[in-house]
């Protein structure tokens, strides 16, 4: 990701879309904390309806015209929204706007972006994100986001995705816990890769005591291949 490289062209197209919005848009501007929070209800209310176009415009008449400083957690409940919806592209529309607006993007937010891109097809985006940020002194990515997307590689079956986010932790120096143990188990048995599964198991056992749904894991992997326990 690179900060400055497209800036400019950042700049035209949201010059461009705002005036697009002032035209079909009739919006009243206040100066409290609270039309800020409405805003932002709105800009949900559009995206539930199924109006994309208007959810844009509304978000930036709220990036261009809300008077206070803004900050990460303005834009939280619409990261939540976009979680549970899911909707990974609007998603990427906030990050680039923030991106844009030079708005520090906290772990609460990193978070929630992550974890929304990963539930679709966007996987490569969550990774380029998370690689960026975590170069930023302000964001140290946590454990938890990388096992959000590590368990969802194995609920799409994409291991090519599930090796790049196991690389990005190793790059980053970013630990295990049972969490992590009981993903990249589930990765090996869908690799059917039994040294994998036997390695992963013996450095599982001798930190955790193994959760059933992760022994079913070991044991379905195991009786597939008709191979004894080490």
């Amino acid at each position: 990701m690179h900060r400055h490289g497209h800036r400019a062209t950042l700049a035209l197209r949201y010059s461009i879309s705002t005036c697009k919005c002032q035209r079909n848009l009739t919006i009243t501007t206040t100066t409290t904390e609270g039309s800020s929070m409405q805003m932002q209800m709105q800009i949900v209310k559009a995206l539930r309806s199924g109006d994309r176009i208007k959810a844009s415009h509304l978000l930036l008449h709220f990036a261009n015209t809300t008077p206070h400083s803004l900050s990460a957690n303005h834009f939280l409940p619409i990261f939540n929204y976009c979680l549970q919806s899911p909707d990974p592209l609007f998603v990427m529309d906030v990050f680039r706007l923030m991106e844009f607006k030079q708005i520090t993007i906290n772990n609460k937010c990193s978070s929630l972006i992550m974890r929304a891109l990963s539930k679709g097809v966007y996987k490569k985006e969550a990774f380029s994100i998370m690689d960026f940020l975590s170069e930023t002194p302000q964001f140290y990515p946590l454990l938890p986001i990388y096992n959000g997307i590590l368990r969802s590689c194995t609920k799409t079956h994409n291991l090519i995705q599930a090796t790049k986010c196991l690389d990005l932790m190793e790059k980053k120096m970013i630990g295990k816990n049972e969490v992590t143990y009981t993903a990249l188990l589930q990765l090996a048995v869908l690799q059917k890769n039994l040294p994998a599964v036997h390695i992963i198991w013996h450095e599982y056992i001798k930190l955790y005591s193994m959760s059933t749904i992760a022994l079913r894991q070991f044991f379905k992997s195991t009786i597939n291949r008709q191979t004894p326990l080490a």
